[in-house]
């Protein structure tokens, strides 16, 4: 028996019973089995469903009418569930010369999808209907087919994107569904044996990742490769199961600020920015320049805002040296080509008189830059978004975003801190 060709039948095989056994006799096997590539991977034509399903594509697919609601729901369920046994199957059979608790990691997501699949058919049943009465999307098998080529991006996209978005779906679906009901139970096992299925993704793009010599944190741009507005219909994300799966703090972070592109038309948002370590050297206090670690600081706080695609409509900056030339660094990285406006008022400033240079901002602006000094850059977020932050380091960024339309009409506590960053931090959050 060869490994490969026996999963490519299984992969192909319409039949869950069938699936499951053909599935068996290989992880019978598995000691004995050869690896031996006896063929390149076949590329993927047509999914597995498509021999009893109505399959369309996810900007034709109708919507179901004169169909009980909850048997519409599980059968979209159900749907998932198989659809996730051929990802499984196909991650085994198309990338080759890989360790092989790679193959039994993904022989064993298999099995549990088709265990989920198995349940929530059971109960669709109870429904009067079958897996393929109604009508199914193609998009998780489109995104196998634009992923067949790469194991980085097949990891990053099924396991890391989906599922993991899938986790956050679950957790919202549960939200609304009575605690009493009898689906509950299998939802929340669903959702709990997902969260080892993103690990097993979060684990083999991050071998990927050192295969390739790519960083980690290419995760959001592959994505966003793909699926260029992915994240940003602002919806509830899963943090704790996210976090347990081997998301990083800072991918959490980069979601959520993603979230509220959408709504930016509708929305200010304000960086402050502390300004960089500056000199003691007996200067006065407004011409004091920055030390040599300053530069470097407002560098790498620069640098990850640009990772974010962060731009500038406005720097705003304290008319003194330091703020000055922190203001600069930023705008040499973010590639902010206009004036950057002195105001002289954010100069031995007070929260009131920052909040006041935030009021007379043009309304055309969506997204302005403060770069003042401590304490009032730390007083101003706090009062602002309602937040304990204590102390901003120097080169501390913190955004704050307002659900208006007009920045007259920003005040005290109508914002909501949506980033926080500082070279003391060690990272970003």
């Amino acid at each position: 028996m060869n490994f490969f060709e026996a999963i490519w039948d299984c992969l192909n095989e319409s039949s869950i019973s069938s699936k499951t056994i053909k599935l068996r006799a290989i992880e019978a096997n598995l000691n004995s089995i050869s690896f031996e590539e006896l063929t390149k991977p076949k590329s993927l034509q047509t999914p597995s469903y498509a021999s009893f399903c109505k399959v369309y594509e996810m900007s034709d697919f109708p919507r179901v009418k004169n169909t009980d609601k909850n048997a519409v729901f599980l059968h979209a369920i159900a749907h998932i569930e198989y659809s996730a046994i051929d990802i499984a199957l196909d991650a085994c059979y198309r990338f080759r010369g890989l360790p092989l608790q790679y193959y039994r990691d993904w022989m064993e997501v298999a099995n549990d999808e088709i265990r989920h699949f198995n349940k929530i058919n059971e109960q669709l049943e109870k429904t009067g209907i079958k897996y393929g009465d109604l009508p199914v999307h193609n998009g998780l098998f489109v995104a196998l087919q634009k992923t067949q080529h790469s194991l980085l991006d097949r990891m990053a996209i099924l396991p890391r994107h989906m599922e993991a978005s899938g986790l956050d779906a679950n957790t919202n679906i549960l939200s609304k569904i009575d605690e009493n009901s009898a689906l509950r139970p299998l939802l929340e096992l669903i959702r709990d044996e997902e969260v080892s299925h993103v690990a097993k993704g979060d684990k083999w793009f991050k071998y990927a990742c050192k295969e390739e010599g790519i960083e980690p944190n290419s995760w959001l741009e592959i994505v966003r490769k793909y699926y260029p507005k992915a994240f940003e219909n602002p919806k509830p994300i899963d943090k704790e199961r996210r976090f347990q799966a081997g998301f990083s703090a800072d991918e959490i972070a980069q979601i959520e600020l993603l979230a509220t592109k959408k709504k930016r038309k509708h929305m200010k948002i304000v960086y402050f920015i502390r300004h960089a370590k500056a000199v003691h050297d007996g200067t006065p206090d407004f011409d004091r320049g920055l030390e040599e670690r300053g530069f470097s600081d407002a560098r790498l706080m620069a640098e990850h805002l640009k990772e974010k695609n962060v731009k500038f409509d406005k720097i705003i900056s304290s008319p003194s040296k330091r703020t000055m030339m922190t203001a600069q660094i930023f705008a040499q990285v973010l590639g902010y080509g206009k004036n950057i406006k002195e105001v002289k008022e954010l100069y031995a400033s007070s929260t009131g008189r920052i909040i006041s240079v935030l009021n007379d901002v043009k309304d055309k602006h969506g997204c302005v830059a403060v770069v003042g000094h401590n304490e009032e850059i730390t007083e101003v977020c706090e009062l602002l978004s309602d937040e304990a932050l204590g102390h901003i380091p120097t080169s501390g960024v913190c955004a704050i975003a307002f659900k208006v339309a007009s920045w007259a009409d920003v005040e005290i506590g109508s914002g909501k801190m949506i980033y926080f960053d500082s070279p003391k931090k060690g990272k970003k959050i």
